[in-house]
């Protein structure tokens, strides 16, 4: 009887161990193919002949409207004065950051090598403990299949796989801390004012 005590526990032991692993791995394939989709998407409207410029913007926002999470990048950016956002203040400022990272991600990516290149991704890590985030690592090739720099996404998964983008790294700058740095800087001189900081970003933006 004590064997057998002993013996089940075990087992369920190495049963939810053996399982979490392949959820963790299934998990990891789903945001690596996740994130190659958007990025052929993304290469694939930039590099377009067949749009204008203002086209090509117009179908790079609706690719990253779908597929990324704007409210929480706009609570990573604020850092410690996400807290401090009121209600009434959250949609506008939503929109500003929509805008902002979306021209971001956009204006990087427009830039490498006359647009004629591609995005290989080619590695999947999990971010945390909750098996939701998780580190897709890439590399950013030119026509010739050099490298010319790496890129890194990071992805959440919200609920049964719908998954979103919370941040883009190229060449090891992340766009969400870049921005966290330039508003605690700018709040902070501000009379810790969210108020000042959306004025500002309006200002830039429109």
């Amino acid at each position: 009887m004590y064997k057998k005590i002993r013996i089940i526990p075990l087992f369920l032991f190495l049963f939810i161990l053996l399982y979490s692993q392949k959820s963790s791995a299934e998990s990891c394939e789903s945001a690596l193919m996740f994130v190659n989709k958007v990025s052929s998407e993304a290469t694939e409207i930039i590099s377009s002949e067949k749009y204008t410029k203002n086209q090509r913007k117009f179908y790079f926002k609706k690719l990253f409207i779908d597929n990324a999470d704007f409210e929480t990048m706009g609570k990573v950016a604020l850092g410690k004065y996400a807290r401090k956002l009121k209600p009434e203040m959250t949609e506008e400022y939503n929109g500003l950051i929509k805008k902002l990272v979306i021209q971001m991600i956009y204006n990087r990516l427009d830039n490498e090598e006359g647009n004629n290149y591609i995005i290989i991704n080619n590695s999947c890590k999990n971010k945390g403990s909750k098996g939701i985030e998780f580190l897709v690592n890439g590399d950013i090739l030119g026509s010739d299949k050099r490298k010319i720099t790496d890129i890194t996404w990071w992805v959440i998964d919200k609920s049964n796989n719908e998954l979103k983008v919370l941040d883009v790294s190229i060449a090891g700058i992340s766009l969400a801390l870049q921005k966290r740095e330039e508003f605690t800087s700018f709040i902070s001189n501000n009379k810790n004012s969210l108020d000042a900081l959306i004025n500002n970003l309006k200002d830039k933006l429109n």
